[in-house]
Order: structure tokens, then C-alpha cells, then sequence
């Protein structure tokens, strides 16, 4: 029996200082008399709502997941990430291919896009060390035909060569 009972604080003492060391990222809540009501909010701060650690003038082109462009597996960028798959499901393009900033870094083209996030996944040809340059990923779907390829690279020559604005946000 004192076997038991020493098993049963000490399981108490664990789980007491268990949910002591889980922080608590809900609403606070303050006991009324009618019961619980909310009491104060906790916010965490966002990129869109953070100022820009730095901003400079960058040279931006775009480039599309054709393999001559890139290599043979076109929709994996440096970051090892399926560029084509995430299009193909969200309709979203936000890389960015750049040497000069380290790979999962959030920047803005306030000029261009706005608030829109883009994020450091792709490395540039080794031509490119030590320039202010970046290139726009076209999104397209997986680049099984040359029709879906010749869109994709259509538009990125399209995009031309730019001189914008960038904000660099975190990494």
C-alpha cells in the first residue's frame, strides 16, 4: 500500500510540473460570477507586420522550372522544396532565387507586389556571386510538354529586367 501511495504523488508531482512548464498560448481567461469570460488576447508579431531589417535596390529578372534554365529536376530549388506541386495546389508564386541572402529568407517588392511575402528558396548561377541580383520564379505546373513550357518562359522574358525596391524581412 505505501508502494502505491508514493507512486501516486510522485505521478502527481510529474504531471504538477508538467503543465507548470507548458506555456500557455490561448486567451487568459477571469472567473466571474457568471463564469469564465475572455480577458486579454496574446498576439504573436507577423512579417506583414514587422518593419524591414534592411532595404536595397536589386536587379530582378524571373525564370521559369524549364530544365534548360535549370537543372534536371526543375521544380526542386536549392531548398529542396516541389515548387510545381505547391502552384499546382495553391496557385501561389513566392520564390525567389538569390546568392546573396540565406535560403528561407522573407523579402518585399512593395513596388511590384504590395505586402506580398517571397521567400529565398532557389540559388542563381555562380555567375551571379556578389551581385545585388534575384530572379522571380514563374510558377507553372510540372513541365511535362513543351506548351507548358514555352508559357512559363514566356512570361518570365516578359517580366524583363528590373531595377526594385527590397525589403528584407527575416530569415
Amino acid at each position: 500500500m505505501h508502494a502505491l501511495l508514493q507512486k501516486v504523488v510522485m505521478g502527481m508531482i510529474v504531471l504538477a510540473l508538467l503543465i507548470s512548464a507548458v506555456p500557455h498560448m490561448s486567451a487568459v481567461l477571469a472567473q466571474t460570477e457568471l463564469g469564465f469570460e475572455k480577458q486579454e488576447e496574446i498576439v504573436f508579431p507577423v512579417s506583414e507586420d514587422s518593419e524591414p531589417r534592411r532595404e536595397m535596390w536589386v536587379t530582378a529578372t524571373a525564370y521559369s522550372s524549364d530544365p534548360a534554365q535549370t537543372d534536371a529536376s526543375p521544380c526542386t530549388p536549392a531548398m529542396n522544396f516541389d515548387l510545381c506541386t505547391y502552384y499546382e495546389e495553391n496557385g501561389i508564386e513566392n520564390t525567389i532565387a538569390t546568392n546573396f541572402l540565406p535560403l528561407g529568407t522573407q523579402v518585399k517588392f512593395p513596388e511590384l507586389y504590395g505586402d506580398k511575402i517571397f521567400v529565398v528558396r532557389d540559388r542563381m548561377n555562380a555567375r551571379y556571386n556578389g551581385t545585388n541580383r534575384i530572379d522571380f520564379w514563374i510558377g507553372s505546373v510540372h513541365p511535362i510538354s513543351r506548351d507548358i513550357i514555352a508559357e512559363a518562359k514566356n512570361k518570365a522574358r516578359g517580366f524583363g529586367v528590373k531595377q526594385v525596391k527590397m525589403e528584407i524581412y527575416s530569415r
